[in-house]
């Protein structure tokens, strides 16, 4: 197989897919695939010069490697998980490309560490980086090419960031570009790339990942240690919990404190040898640390039960070890307490708390509390715990009083058939009955592919009544589970529509660590501000594109009798009076915005100047590019435009010219120009007048066109104010 190749990626260099005829002898623009196979080449304006490309984003950049396939030697820095790379004779540019086979599903693919072809790690955390790769399949239709930022979180959990997903057509090298962000505060950073919508293999060319090393990118609080005040186990939820320490096994034993459970140390060979819970990921470093628990044993001989810690601080390689606390010598078969302070250094990096005798004899424990705060403030009685022992002391009280509010929702699979109707999917999450539910049937949400897919619900209720919650506060709850195999954050969120028309998303109910396979009970209060409109609660996964969930016993109330303020930074501003626009992007200022895929870039080759603008990157018919002229008041005015433009395909493609307005509960969208057919290879202009709604709050208007993956050329833009 043959491919057109780019003059790849050099500062200011006159890239072959996007420049007019005249940027170079025999260039040749790609040709749409509903038109003619090759572009015409003739001279742009007054002069021979067409459109060339603006230089590349990263050419001021550190490169990390430059991977053009040519040599199989550079197959070491991709790695592919359960699969093989190889070097192939199907290219973008040169001869070879890099082959992904052998993936054993779509979640597969090719990542990269950012370790550089002479096996050097290149540090890239707290930079900004650019990633370019060209990539092809030939599956016989379109799809998904996913990139994921992966890393390590201060306490070694793993964490994922969507940064872009590029459809890529069949059997046509697609560019996959972006610019990242490495936090601060991570750990091992590290870049894939898969076709997430297919197992297939799939190909790369000219993978460039280059850093900015001047740049700095702060951290992100979601990668830090967990803020935890205390952790409390009683093992009523048959969780053991603590792992084994030498020979020491814990296992779930009847007869606790309270006739309940507890857990039976059993194994031993050495004094030392007991049961351990690692508290590195926790944020305890420079904090007082108390330690109270209950102890017994069925032997003959009296014994105590020491609680040590073992703690290796940041630049050593060596651990050290501390008594913490012991219980006074037991009587058999009597549960004795045990207390103990320890201070944490504040340079911690790995700690370990354990339970350990000076005999060889079984143990039992119960009640084991480890907190920030001494245990006699502590109200054992009205503890609550996740599943991971973790309890905040400051929240550590019953359930949210709820007797000044009035049921909206009160929702569980049980009742599937009327209730699962007042759920809303988002985005390509899909929505069923399972009956794997909390108690029996459940809703389960899959097919997600971004993190605010989910299920959404408005404010009417099972009977159709809707319920007024603007300017009051509302109560949600609900349980909920998922089995990643990663603890994730999982949120019910309030989006609303500000006065503006702007979509927002507020406030929110939920829970920062919720366990891969346990179910998690989530409530709280969420004040709905008084200057919003359309209010709903989206249930979602920030943190996690694609984990199924399951959502079970959702209740939503609302308090009548509250009343929430307005939300300042929501009060709209007074309009700009509207001057006009005259745009000749002369100044290298494009003014126009992305829409969809759709980027603006100034090139050279104006219509009646030096420099134009060029739209590209557009994956389907709304794509393009658009400018937001919300700050002016332009609400029932017309106002004149007029423009220039130009493409360079063999036959004529269509271009619109629309207006995209919101009246804070509306959306609508007019054409201002209607898609005309333009012919190639000279410039053309168009005019048209459009009269903004009286009401309307935001508009923008944008370029856009009916041939899915066209790029054209914009120049000449004005939009005056014609009349009132």
């Amino acid at each position: 197989m043959k491919y057109n190749k780019l003059v790849a990626l050099g500062a200011f260099t006159c890239m072959v897919v996007s420049s007019f005829a005249a940027c170079g002898k025999n260039s040749k623009d790609p040709v749409l695939p509903t038109l003619a196979p090759t572009p015409t080449e003739k001279p742009v304006g007054p002069s021979s010069e067409g459109p060339t490309p603006t230089p590349r984003p990263d050419a001021k950049n550190t490169t990390i490697f430059d991977l053009n396939g040519e040599d199989f030697n550079q197959t070491s820095v991709i790695t592919v998980n359960s699969g093989k790379v190889e070097i192939k004779k199907v290219a973008y540019a040169g001869e070879y490309s890099f082959q992904i086979s052998g993936r054993e599903d779509s979640s597969q693919g090719s990542s990269f560490n950012f370790t550089d072809l002479k096996g050097t790690r290149v540090n890239v955390v707290g930079k900004k980086i650019h990633f370019a790769a060209w990539v092809y399949q030939e599956t016989g239709s379109e799809q998904s090419f996913r990139l994921n930022l992966s890393m390590k979180r201060m306490d070694n959990t793993s964490a994922f960031v969507s940064v872009n997903t590029v459809n890529v057509p069949d059997k046509t090298w697609t560019l996959v570009e972006s610019e990242v962000e490495i936090p601060s505060n991570c750990k091992n950073p590290s870049l894939s790339l898969y076709m997430d919508s297919s197992a297939d293999d799939y190909y790369f060319d000219d993978i460039r990942i280059t850093y900015d090393p001047a740049s700095s990118v702060a951290a992100d609080a979601s990668l830090d240690l967990n803020a935890v005040e205390a952790l409390y186990f009683n093992f009523e939820d048959d969780e053991v919990h603590f792992t084994s320490r030498g020979t020491g096994v814990g296992t779930i034993a009847f007869g606790g404190v309270n006739d309940g459970k507890c857990v039976k140390v059993t194994g031993r060979t050495q004094n030392w040898n007991g049961i351990e819970l690692d508290l590195s990921s926790f944020n305890f470093g420079g904090k007082k640390l108390y330690v109270d628990f209950m102890a017994k044993h069925e032997n003959s001989e009296q014994l105590k039960v020491n609680c040590t810690v073992e703690v290796r601080v940041s630049g050593s390689e060596n651990a050290t070890y501390s008594n913490v606390g012991m219980t006074e010598s037991m009587r058999s078969n009597t549960w004795t307490k045990g207390t103990g302070v320890y201070e944490v250094p504040e340079d911690v990096e790995n700690i370990k708390l354990y339970f350990e005798t000076g005999a060889l004899e079984d143990f039992y424990m119960d009640n084991i509390l480890i907190s920030v705060k001494s245990p006699d403030t502590i109200d054992f009685d009205g503890i609550v715990t996740d599943a991971n022992g973790v309890v905040s002391i400051t929240e550590n009280k019953e359930k949210i009083d709820t007797s000044s509010f009035t049921v909206i929702h009160k929702l569980s699979g049980d009742n599937a058939n009327k209730e699962i109707e007042l759920l809303r999917s988002r985005g390509s999450a899909k929505l069923q009955v399972t009956n794997q539910g909390h108690h029996s049937y459940g809703f389960l949400v899959s097919g997600r592919t971004a993190a605010w897919n989910g299920v959404g619900i408005d404010f009417t209720n099972i009977n159709g009544k809707s319920f007024d919650v603007i300017g009051k506060e509302i109560f949600v709850s609900f349980w909920v589970y998922q089995e990643s195999g990663e603890t994730v954050e999982f949120n019910g969120t309030l989006q609303v529509t500000k006065p503006d028309g702007g979509a927002a998303w507020p406030e929110r109910v939920g829970v920062t660590s919720l366990p891969s396979g346990k179910w998690t009970y989530v409530e709280g209060i969420i004040p709905v501000y008084a200057n919003i409109t359309m209010p709903q609660i989206n249930f979602e996964i920030p943190g996690h594109d694609t984990a199924d969930f399951v959502l079970d016993d959702i209740t939503i109330m609302v308090n009548e009798n509250s009343k929430v303020p307005d939300r300042d930074d929501y009060i709209v501003k007074a309009k700009a009076p509207f001057t006009g626009i005259s745009l000749a992007f002369e100044d290298n200022n494009a003014y126009f915005q992305t829409r969809g895929n759709g980027k603006p870039s100034i090139v050279n080759g104006g219509h009646e100047s030096a420099k134009c603008m060029k739209i590209s990157g557009r994956s389907s018919s709304w794509h393009g590019v658009q400018a937001d002229l919300s700050e002016y008041d332009l609400a029932g005015k017309t106002i004149k435009v007029s423009y220039w433009l130009y493409h360079e395909y063999e036959v004529p493609i269509s271009v619109a010219f629309t207006a995209q307005q919101n009246d804070g509960t509306n959306e609508t969208y007019t054409p201002v120009v209607a898609a005309t057919e333009v012919q190639d290879g000279k410039w053309v202009q168009f005019t048209g007048t459009f009269t903004f709604d009286s009401n309307a709050k935001k508009y923008y208007l944008y370029f856009e066109s009916p041939s899915e993956t066209a790029e054209f050329y914009v120049d000449d833009v004005v939009i005056e104010l014609m009349y009132e």
